[in-house]
């Protein structure tokens, strides 16, 4: 279980990105060593709810392909910054990642 990561903080920083990205494959490693075969991520995958830049939805994929790989099965909840509308939970940034 994991939570906030927020990539595209910073005006999408590419170091921001980057250790998102470096602390997934921490994540993957330890979840691992212990047996783990369920991945939980518990909102704020993305940090900028209106759009999403290019670069950072290549790092989100690339993370999203590594979790896919390593386990079993992967749940992502939505944040409050993944959801395009504050109100309502239809629209949201998970289903692009």
């Amino acid at each position: 279980v994991f939570t906030d990561i927020h990539l595209g903080l910073k005006s999408n920083s590419q170091q921001h990105n980057e250790d998102c990205t470096n602390f997934i494959d921490w994540f993957i490693e330890k979840a691992k060593e212990e047996g783990c075969e369920t991945c939980i991520m518990m909102g704020d995958w993305h940090n900028n709810r209106a759009a999403i830049n290019i670069v950072t939805l290549n790092y989100s994929l690339r993370a999203i392909e590594a979790l896919g790989n390593a386990f079993d099965r992967v749940f992502f909840i939505p944040g409050n910054h993944d959801l395009y509308y504050r109100e309502k939970r239809e629209i949201n940034s998970v289903p692009f990642a």
